[in-house]
């Protein structure tokens, strides 16, 4: 595919906005873009205050309009602290793309400990109103006064624009969404879990704006750490909220019909480090943190058949009288072949396979045709015991027809069976069967209560 059909692919799954704010926020964009390796100037060069109240009102607006655990679909990438480090982020961004080209979901921390806080909200804000199905942006616990008026920002509001702007980043960070949640299976949140998170639900219907307090469950996604000091619940060495083991990931993800948690909030040598048990990844997206660290950058992507990779931005060389020191791992394996194991698990990112990736996730954005565009499915002569006609995918899987132009799939993910159930329609190009835009995926456990719609599947599910 050319680079200008994938352009106008990308475009045609942006949900259009006033033609005038898509102006201004085109222009804002450059201006902000131009404070990029630029020494002399900061953001009161480009923005005015107003401008600045005029975005966060608008942001505010989008947060509300998406549920408080939002939903994205892969192919994604996951980014996580960024804390002020404009420079770093725009660096970051060489090397892993841009939107719209890319869809990414931000983890929280945008501010405080760095210079450029306000830069870096500006331009993911900016961003967002402008294309808001192709950056997600979730809530950090240094997006809550009692942490950024003590640890940069407020200082910060305070000299380029005045203290009264700081409290209306308050009120626009008390409706950031708490957590965020990729292709049914993947849940991602700033801190971890919470005794509290019994369903994704109990996310759901958190009430906001919202600002949380010294406990429960908002605290916990935004402080919670994992830890491979056990399996369960402990105190944390915060002094807030919990550190919790390896069982509770994996009772949680059960729990909640989940595969993998992706989760920030804490600084790794890497950028990105595997829990012991291959079921929670922390990610850190900004390299040499507050100069203490020789950390890298990194951040976590899924493509569409959510398999796991990492981009990694090494970190530039600190000044000669600054001493720092790599990063402790903090939930690695406590054997170290198998803590290996789990880090090569994760392989390099693989520009190619990316390209691939974002073709088909372009196709079938774009294949969402009207009924009266759709050739009928050809179906073969076999049929399963429910009446449903059986047809093949190019990937080979045996797709057993439901009715309405939908088909079921059952194929393995990870090791285990996932069912999928997604509309399906002939290209006439081709002749070949792509599928549409709408479609969900199931774990064995949550399509129980439709299996006796198939006689078979029960069959088939032992197989896989």
């Amino acid at each position: 595919m050319s680079q200008q059909n994938s352009a106008e692919k990308t475009a045609e799954a942006i949900p259009k906005i006033d033609a005038r704010l898509a102006e201004w926020m085109d222009d804002l964009i450059k201006r902000l873009n131009s404070l990029y390796k630029n020494e002399q100037q900061n953001i009161t060069h480009v923005m005015t205050g107003n401008e600045v109240i005029a975005v966060i009102q608008m942001a505010q607006n989008v947060f509300m309009e998406e549920s408080n655990l939002c939903e994205a679909e892969a192919p994604i990438k996951v980014i996580g602290d960024i804390h002020a480090q404009f420079q770093d982020m725009n660096r970051l961004f060489d090397i892993i793309g841009r939107v719209p080209e890319e869809r990414f979901m931000f983890l929280g921390d945008y501010i405080d400990r760095g210079p450029q806080g306000i830069e870096v909200l500006m331009l993911l804000f900016a961003l967002k109103i402008r294309y808001r199905n192709r950056i997600y942006l979730l809530r950090g616990n240094h997006e809550t006064p009692a942490v950024n008026k003590i640890y940069g920002f407020y200082n910060e509001c305070a000299l380029k624009y005045g203290v009264g702007i700081w409290w209306d980043f308050q009120a626009c960070f008390n409706r950031i969404p708490m957590a965020g949640l990729i292709s049914k299976k993947v849940l991602c949140m700033h801190g971890g879990l919470s005794p509290e998170l019994t369903h994704l639900d109990v996310i759901r219907n958190i009430p906001r704006p919202c600002e949380p307090l010294d406990r429960g469950l908002l605290i916990d996604l935004l402080w919670s750490d994992p830890t491979n000091k056990g399996e369960g619940w402990f105190h944390s060495i915060r002094g807030i909220s919990y550190m919790f083991g390896r069982g509770v990931v994996e009772q949680a993800s059960k729990l909640l019909g989940i595969d993998l948690i992706i989760r920030a909030h804490q600084v790794v040598q890497d950028g990105y480090e595997m829990m012991t048990g291959r079921r929670l990844i922390t990610v850190f997206s900004v390299p040499n943190y507050c100069q203490q660290f020789t950390n890298a950058a990194a951040v976590v992507c899924l493509n569409s058949n959510l398999e796991i990779s990492f981009q990694q931005m090494a970190p530039p060389p600190l000044p000669a009288t600054v001493v720092a020191k790599p990063a402790p791992a903090i939930a690695i394996d406590t054997d170290s072949n198998a803590a290996k194991a789990d880090k090569e698990f994760i392989k390099p990112f693989d520009p190619k396979l990316h390209h691939v990736d974002l073709k088909r996730r372009a196709d079938s954005e774009s294949s969402d045709q009207s009924i009266e565009d759709r050739e009928p499915v050809k179906k073969s002569k076999s049929t399963n015991k429910a009446g449903g006609a059986r047809i093949t995918n190019e990937e080979g899987d045996e797709m057993i027809e439901l009715g309405s132009m939908r088909y079921l799939t059952v194929r393995s993910f990870r090791g285990k069976p996932l069912i999928d159930i997604r509309e399906f329609y002939v290209d006439k190009a081709s002749g070949k069967m792509k599928p549409g835009k709408k479609g969900i995926s199931l774990s064995r456990e949550q399509f129980e209560n439709f299996k006796a719609l198939i006689p078979e599947i029960d069959e088939k599910l032992t197989s896989v």
